[in-house]
């Protein structure tokens, strides 16, 4: 009886190495998601979620990613204007370095241009404060940039933030889109690019 219970206790520890490193084999064979422009794999970085501060009414961290949000629904309704950067009217370029600016991280003024800034992130692994690409009207490559304010991992969309020509600053639910579900391009997370900020000096010592 012993030795067939140690016979049994051998074959299932066998048969679940065996399972696990077909599984294991399985993950590691499979694919990363494409850039649908460039070709390169993306990477699932994580995000910083550094604690800025507390909700006064509800008492839990604020991230920075939250702070991001929270400010870029501050300018809801402004107009589309091509060529600006704010505080009145936005491009959506103008948009996503305004916001990102007031809180250091400094992007370029070209959808184009902050598409090569960040470190890509495959659409399963969006979370918020990233920044999303699309392709312009006309040309198969970045013409338009927005701000992921939230993410709904279950159909891996999204909504976001940005200048859109018509309405402004709108926010946009991607599954809803299929405008903007056709030009989607890729995302890139920048909140690591935010630069540390500089102790204020004391009254005295900004007087010399």
């Amino acid at each position: 009886m012993t030795q067939m219970k140690t016979i049994r206790i051998i074959l299932t520890v066998s048969l679940s190495l065996f399972i696990g490193s077909s599984q294991a084999q399985d993950i590691a064979s499979t694919p990363a998601p494409r850039d649908t422009i460039s070709g390169k794999h993306t990477t699932p970085p994580n995000m910083p979620q550094t604690e800025i501060g507390k909700d006064t009414e509800e008492g839990h961290a604020v991230t920075l990613a939250d702070s991001i949000i929270a400010e870029a629904k501050r300018h809801l309704g402004k107009r589309y204007v091509h060529g600006t950067a704010g505080p009145n009217t936005f491009d959506c370029s103008g948009f996503t370095s305004y916001v990102m600016s007031e809180f250091g991280i400094n992007l370029s003024r070209s959808s184009s241009y902050q598409y090569t800034q960040g470190i890509p992130v495959s659409r399963d692994q969006l979370q918020p404060g990233d920044l999303v690409f699309f392709k312009g009207r006309t040309a198969q490559r970045v013409g338009h940039v927005g701000l992921v304010v939230s993410v709904e991992p279950e159909n891996r969309s999204f909504h976001f933030i940005h200048a859109a020509t018509s309405r402004g600053i709108v926010i946009n639910d991607f599954a809803s889109s299929a405008y903007y579900i056709r030009r989607y391009v890729s995302a890139k997370r920048v909140l690591q690019m935010r630069k540390p900020q500089l102790p204020s000096k004391p009254a005295a010592e900004a007087k010399k």
